[in-house]
């Protein structure tokens, strides 16, 4: 292990965008330094800097709070081969980004699937399903899927689709939840509609797989949102009101707002924690 210049390192386009936990991350790398180095190439590309191959959050992180290097291991592992194994490893690994990185590993670097799968220490079947996932993207949404924080908060435009909702929408294809064409109109509605976040997106997807009225569902967020700004509260918040109550999310909101928004306030926090 060895210490490398933060200039140094390349973390390339085919790093994953989503910076989710990278908040949690650098309050545990403050209070207890940084427990594992990041795995960088061991040979120079452009520029004489080594590519990252494992660590892109800790190397946000440390970043971020203004270091300038970093704890670092020298690997000869495939740089985007290191970035799937990563995010395999993942509670909760981006299904896309790993589509994407192996329709990388095909496209640019001439593997074939059975040689992928084998490094991958996966099989045929599932490399399939994360390639279909990938696929099934039209390439005006590939190019706009991009992080932006955690995916929650109001976008002002419709330029971009958040990382992680878009990420939300595939591990619902991969689960079976949802289709192919499902997965396009999501897009497309979380394009147009900024109303559209990970807290509602399941929502969505359930009733337009159900065969409900999605225009019902996304005024329904409309109204989430808005009662969500007027109490100043969060989404995690009005769902911990919905549970309490009950009711439709829209619904439970308007009723606590009209009779009490002082109660209301003060009843947030213990409903938060039933």
């Amino acid at each position: 292990m060895s210490k490398l210049s933060l200039t140094k390192i390349n973390c390339g386009q085919n790093f994953r965008t989503n910076e989710d936990g990278v908040s949690t991350l650098m309050a545990s790398i403050k209070q207890h330094g940084l427990l594992q180095p990041i795995v960088v190439s061991k040979a120079k590309v452009r520029g004489g800097k080594h590519d990252l191959i494992a660590g892109f959050r800790r190397f946000i992180a440390v970043k971020k709070l203004g270091w300038t290097d970093i704890d670092v291991t020298y690997s000869d592992i495939n740089k985007t081969i290191g970035n799937i194994t990563e995010n395999l490893q993942r509670k909760d690994p981006e299904v896309y980004e790993i589509g994407r990185g192996i329709n990388s590993l095909i496209v640019n670097e001439k593997m074939n699937k059975k040689e992928i799968a084998v490094k991958l220490g996966l099989n045929l079947i599932t490399i399939d399903k994360y390639l279909d996932i990938y696929k099934l993207v039209p390439l005006k949404f590939r190019k706009i899927i991009k992080n932006a924080g955690r995916g929650h908060t109001l976008r002002k435009g419709n330029d971009y689709i958040p990382s992680t909702v878009a990420h939300r929408i595939f591990n619902l294809k991969k689960k079976g939840a949802i289709n192919s064409t499902h997965v396009r109109t999501l897009l497309e509605l979380t394009l147009q509609n900024p109303d559209v976040t990970t807290m509602n997106i399941t929502r969505i997807a359930n009733k337009l797989a159900m065969g409900g009225s999605v225009s019902g569902a996304i005024k329904s967020a409309a109204v989430v949102r808005e009662f969500t700004l007027r109490l100043m509260i969060s989404e995690t918040e009005a769902v911990a009101i919905e549970n309490k109550t009950g009711k439709p999310l829209g619904v439970a909101l308007r009723a606590y707002f009209q009779k009490n928004i002082r109660k209301i306030r003060m009843e947030i926090p213990a409903m938060k924690n039933k």
